[in-house]
């Protein structure tokens, strides 16, 4: 992205990968560099996969801009087109005036085959891969450092743990909150993300793992109720996934040999901050046997969730059962 900021463009951009947020950014930064937007008309062409046909893209791909420097050609759902190596017979030779993006998504392709042989040697050949939930917090730091603005570690906690991976969702979210910030005001709060995103700032899973940490009983069942009651904004899956994550990092953490807030962080790969706030105080308030019996809890009340005839009653019911088991 640095170079396409910079101007300095490939001949060609083979984008593939499980993550379409990132593709699809890469994609709109080349179209929005490479040429005004008065010059589109001629030189900026868009084929879709299922649709596409590759005689015409390479024909297209030879030939010469009109009265700009590059000529610009995208080819979109590229995983749904017949005979998409083929255009390894155009990368062989690609031409200068010519910049080729090829969007592969919810895949990779075959390595060993010439197309992306050809893709690394005469462009870029680019994975995008999933975050991983550790990474989220870093890329919502990012995105709002970009924006001219910071954001506290709650903010970020429930952003990240409300919306989760789902990237497309997260930078729409996020371009509500820049979009929304107070003038005179560039440090994201709390409280701005519950007026503007929905989430609640006193009820939702970060409390609860909190409440849950600190072994208060009241907090737990307070925000599990809560749950109960709005269970279309706060699924139980949800929870189950979040709760199973942090039981099994804990699980993980008695066996660091480094058991400082830095070495288990390096351990676990979460961040120093969130050892301190959560595994440090867990570890003296769970033992190693029960934090066992908690995720084989964990994932018998999924299985539950999962079985027929589960209703929203039931799943306040196994929400609370849960929560009961883990505090007691």
């Amino acid at each position: 992205m640095r170079d396409i900021n910079a101007g300095k463009f490939e001949k060609v951009y083979l984008l593939e990968g499980e993550e379409s947020y990132f593709i699809d950014k890469i994609a709109e930064a080349l179209s929005k560099r490479v040429m005004p937007e008065e010059d589109k008309a001629f030189n900026y062409f868009t084929y879709y996969g299922s649709d596409a046909d590759v005689g015409e893209i390479v024909n297209t791909a030879k030939s010469s801009p009109l009265g700009t420097e590059h000529l610009l050609i995208e080819v979109r759902e590229a995983q749904l087109m017949e005979r998409l190596e083929d255009l390894a017979y155009y990368l062989q030779r690609p031409l200068e005036s010519t910049i080729l993006v090829i969007c592969y998504k919810n895949g990779t392709v075959d390595k060993r085959k010439r197309l992306a042989t050809l893709a690394q040697k005469n462009g870029v050949l680019f994975e995008a891969k999933k975050l991983y939930d550790n990474q989220l917090s870093g890329f919502i730091s990012v995105y709002m450092k970009q924006h001219g603005l910071s954001i506290t570690p709650k903010a970020t906690e429930m952003i990240a743990g409300n919306i989760g991976a789902d990237l497309n969702r997260m930078n729409g979210e996020l371009d509500k909150l820049v979009i929304s910030m107070p003038q005179g005001q560039n440090n994201v709060t709390p409280e701005i993300v519950e007026k503007n995103i929905g989430i609640s700032k006193d009820f939702n899973y970060f409390e609860l793992q909190d409440a849950i940490v600190r072994r208060d009983v009241f907090k737990a069942f307070q925000i599990v109720q809560y749950f109960g009651a709005n269970s279309k904004a706060n699924p139980l899956q949800r929870n189950l996934v979040q709760l199973f994550r942090f039981f099994s990092k804990l699980m993980i953490s008695y066996y660091s040999p480094d058991k400082s807030p830095m070495g288990i962080a390096k351990w676990t790969g979460m961040t120093e901050w969130q050892v301190k706030k959560n595994i440090i105080p867990a570890l003296g308030n769970y033992s190693a046997r029960k934090v066992m019996e908690i995720i084989g809890k964990i994932r018998e009340t999924d299985e539950h969730q999962k079985g027929i005839g589960f209703d929203a009653a039931s799943e306040a019911e196994l929400g609370m059962d849960l929560i009961y088991f883990i505090l007691h």
